[in-house]
């Protein structure tokens, strides 16, 4: 798939993870009570043949789209992970401190507790999986197949995988928050 957007084919380097040789799929948690947020992250994620560096406005909306539809539903308060390349101070300018509490575990920690996840495409969806909690897919598109620094979505988060819910915008969010999709 990343082949098929430009990338060098010399460039990918599969290895994997030993956690991921236990990694069975069981019932997953899904409930509201401890949410965590994964932010979408404006460093480059090379997705195709391109560098782009996203927009820091684009992450501050991702996360107030989240907040405005998880407060439709009640939800009163939310732990938020930034990428470890995330200068993540700065963005409690602008977000509300009395909802988003930001999360300073470690992955496996933060994962352990949660009882929902919710964020864009990255590798913490497998993590997710394999600490037992649901990995809920948050993509809002800026143009047909283009999230909200252009890049493209990529396979298995463009929607091609049944078994993968990919919400593309707050109508769909909250929608799949309400069926536990």
């Amino acid at each position: 798939k990343y082949v098929s957007l430009g990338m060098n084919p010399n460039s990918i380097h599969v290895v994997g993870h030993s956690w991921y040789k236990s990694l069975s799929f069981n019932i997953l948690r899904f409930d509201l009570n401890d949410i965590l947020v994964i932010s979408k992250c404006v460093w480059p994620i090379r997705v195709d043949s391109t560098d782009r560096r996203g927009d820091s406005s684009a992450s501050l909306l991702y996360l107030l789209s989240i907040q405005t539809v998880l407060k439709k539903i009640g939800v009163k308060k939310v732990k938020v992970r930034f990428h470890p390349g995330e200068i993540n101070d700065g963005y409690f300018k602008f977000l509300d401190p009395d909802f988003f509490d930001i999360d300073r575990n470690n992955l496996q920690t933060s994962l352990g507790k949660a009882s929902l996840v919710i964020g864009p495409t990255s590798s913490v969806f497998i993590d997710a999986i394999y600490h037992g909690v649901n990995y809920l897919v948050y993509e809002p598109l800026l143009t047909l197949n283009k999230d909200l620094f252009e890049n493209p979505i990529v396979f298995p988060f463009d929607g091609s995988d049944e078994r993968i819910v990919v919400a593309y915008n707050e109508e769909q969010l909250l929608e799949f928050l309400k069926e536990k999709r």
